[in-house]
């Protein structure tokens, strides 16, 4: 039998790994393991998503990204996984029709540009590997008419960070016209910052800060959401990409996320990127 196995960042022992990026990074390896091995008929083995990281805990974050209890095992795991690590020749994802035992995915490649086509699919496969309890969680809770808004903090620099005013500029404009046709409308945040660094965004109506439990589930959540305004992270991206929603970035620096581009709204590629987004949920409400 024939092998994908995605090799997540950090330092693979196969039952965990030390360090390595977070989550939306690991998305983007799992993905094309998952597109690889349905193209090449090969049988994937599950990515090693337990991740040890005192990075967490030194920001105080609620999420300790340990990624344990996001997936139940859906391929090859356990001890039989360690087995065929060690065991099985290797050969990396750009050669594909390799007769190697084991194709190994590593990396981020061209983020979303490798899946794009494949977004369906690889939510399905996602979704299916997703733990009950958050199944639950996310089909419990009810998304309609409510706008993701995605803000990133934590462990990102001044320089990186998307001004949270930009925010409450983009807020005001959808409170307003909302308002102007008697229609309410919600936001949700989905932060891995302080509630003080987020106090001019959350003090505004209609808006409430969101954590479904863990990265994963606050991911799923955006993907059900009816529009979504994103950081310059994947984390963003990953909400739009799985759910094909609609979304406004002040900057994005990882390409195309959805496949009608058209959807996309980008304030530094367009200077009329709020404009037309405002007029889509304009016409869509």
């Amino acid at each position: 039998m024939k092998y994908v196995y995605p090799k997540l960042p950090g330092r693979d022992c196969s039952f965990f790994r030390l360090g390595g990026n977070g989550l939306a990074n690991c998305l983007f390896v799992t993905a094309r393991g998952i597109v690889l091995a349905e193209k090449t008929n090969r049988t994937l083995v599950d990515p090693t998503w337990f991740r040890i990281s005192p990075a967490p805990y030194l920001r105080k974050e609620k999420d300790k990204r340990h990624y344990l209890g996001l997936f139940h095992p859906v391929g090859v795991h356990g001890f039989k996984k360690l087995h065929i690590l060690l065991t099985g020749d290797k050969d990396v994802e750009d050669n594909p029709d390799s007769n190697a035992q084991i194709i190994v995915c590593e990396g981020l490649q061209h983020y979303f540009m490798d899946i794009l086509s494949h977004s369906g699919a690889v939510h399905s496969f996602l979704w299916q590997a997703t733990h009950e309890k958050i199944k639950n969680t996310i089909s419990s809770f009810n998304f309609n008419g409510i706008i993701a808004l995605h803000v990133r903090l934590g462990d990102y620099s001044s320089s990186l960070r998307t001004d949270i005013q930009w925010y409450v500029h983009c807020v005001h404009l959808l409170i307003d016209m909302h308002r102007s046709r008697n229609i309410d409308v919600r936001f949700l945040v989905f932060s891995d910052g302080s509630d003080e660094e987020l106090r001019p965004l959350i003090s505004l109506p209609g808006v409430e800060r969101a954590f479904f439990g863990n990265a994963w589930a606050d991911i799923l959540a955006m993907s059900r959401c009816r529009f979504i305004i994103g950081s310059d992270s994947t984390f963003s991206g990953w909400g739009a990409y799985l759910g094909q929603v609609p979304c406004l970035f002040a900057r994005k620096h990882y390409g195309q996320v959805l496949e009608d581009i058209s959807q996309e709204y980008v304030e530094d590629q367009d200077c009329n990127a709020i404009g037309r987004f405002m007029e889509h949920v304009l016409f869509d409400a």
